[in-house]
């Protein structure tokens, strides 16, 4: 990002034993980030990355993350929907070998994070759109 003329480095001339680096954004790095949190990101990478552009709209001001939320709100309800049809479809006859429970017990930990992702997700919708209330 140095290189590139993002950012420019400095030592801290007061950091003692350890000398910090701090770093000051140029408007080239301004452009670039505000670029990057407007594009949509993939979905393997997208929970890291939606949590960094989060901070760069909280730092930046509206860069348009919210069109990222609503994308990533629906793949996360697509999964939901996808892992309780396979929980209903596989797990709802009773009694489950122990072998079964396990899987069931691997598949409610995936049904639980989408739960709570999306609980998080609707925390958050409203304070990068205000429109949404």
């Amino acid at each position: 990002m140095t290189k590139a003329g993002w950012v420019v480095s400095t030592e801290d001339e007061e950091g003692g034993k350890r000398r910090k680096k701090i770093y000051q954004v140029q408007a080239q790095g301004r452009d670039e980030l505000a670029r990057w949190v407007a594009e949509p990101g993939g979905i393997a990478e997208s929970s890291q990355a939606l949590l960094i552009k989060l901070r760069a709209e909280a730092v930046m001001g509206p860069l348009g993350v919210h069109n990222e939320l609503l994308r990533l709100i629906d793949h996360h309800k697509a999964r939901l929907d996808v892992y309780l049809k396979i929980e209903q479809r596989d797990f709802s006859s009773v009694p489950l070998s122990v072998a079964q429970r396990l899987q069931h017990a691997v598949l409610r930990r995936g049904i639980m994070l989408e739960e709570n992702w999306l609980k998080w997700a609707d925390e958050v919708l409203p304070l990068v759109n205000p429109q949404v209330q």
